[in-house]
């Protein structure tokens, strides 16, 4: 903001001196004439800046840095191992005859998810029962 401001107050600036300094020295004569070829050069000059400011700003929106297109490459990648590693399963989208396993296999280079193995939401309801039913047992006969 601050030195979009300055360019601007410099735009202005250098065409009125360039204005004032026409003939090679100064010559400030306040006369009707002047004051209109000064005002008509600040005219001419913020409208100048203006359309070079548009123009320049709407050239740099559409040419991409290195950087930014490497960015966008990565959040590309990294997106699509998401979906191909959850967004597939219960939709139809699933490759025929590929399973879970081999799925996690290809999205991930793993064979098995870690601590949690091929349990299932059920196998672990059930544990979780039987551990606190019989940690109730326990103490109640303590």
């Amino acid at each position: 903001m601050n030195i979009t401001f300055l360019s601007w107050l410099g735009s202005l600036t250098t065409s009125t001196l360039v204005l004032l300094f026409q003939g090679g020295a100064f010559q400030l004569t306040c006369d009707q004439t002047l004051l209109i070829h000064l005002l008509i050069t600040i005219l001419v000059a913020e409208h100048g800046y203006w359309l070079c400011d548009r123009a320049l700003s709407a050239l740099s929106r559409r040419v991409r840095t290195t950087g930014e297109i490497d960015v966008r490459k990565e959040e590309y990648s990294v997106r699509r191992r998401y979906l191909q590693n959850v967004g597939l399963s219960g939709t139809g989208l699933e490759i025929a005859g590929d399973t879970t396993e081999q799925r996690r296999e290809r999205v991930t280079g793993e064979d098995s998810i870690g601590f949690w193995g091929d349990k299932n939401v059920d196998v672990e309801v059930t544990e979780g029962r039987e551990i606190l039913s019989r940690g109730w047992e326990k103490r109640k006969v303590q």
